[in-house]
């Protein structure tokens, strides 16, 4: 039977990842950093989809007490306005939090004003 072709001589010198133990110790503050960043990230988009939801929910119930096709027109366009103004908020804020994921960890944190 042929020996397979990866001893263990081969694998000493096949290059290591970034996720080789050694490499993972010797930069295991940026990994943290990156990963802190991410879930921070991650956080701030759930907690936006969350509220946006909870609202389109609630939409629901004040069509329901239109009384006529003006009346549901008006609701529609003062909720559409609010949606609007909502997302005008939320999208500079969830550019910073995804931002913040790729900035250089080895760079002085600057938290948003």
């Amino acid at each position: 039977m042929p020996e397979s072709p990866n001893t263990s001589e081969q694998r000493a010198y096949f290059p290591a990842g970034l996720f080789d133990p050694r490499y993972f110790f010797a930069f295991g503050d940026y990994y943290r950093r990156w990963f802190e960043n991410a879930a921070k990230a991650s956080q701030e988009i759930l907690e936006i989809t969350s509220s946006r939801w909870q609202k389109e929910l609630a939409v629901w119930s004040k069509f329901a007490e239109c009384r006529d096709p003006k009346e549901f027109a008006e609701c529609q366009r003062k909720l559409a306005d609010e949606f609007a103004a909502q997302i005008r908020e939320d999208v500079p804020r969830v550019g910073q939090s995804i931002a913040l994921v790729w900035t250089n960890p080895a760079e002085p944190r600057r938290e948003a004003a």
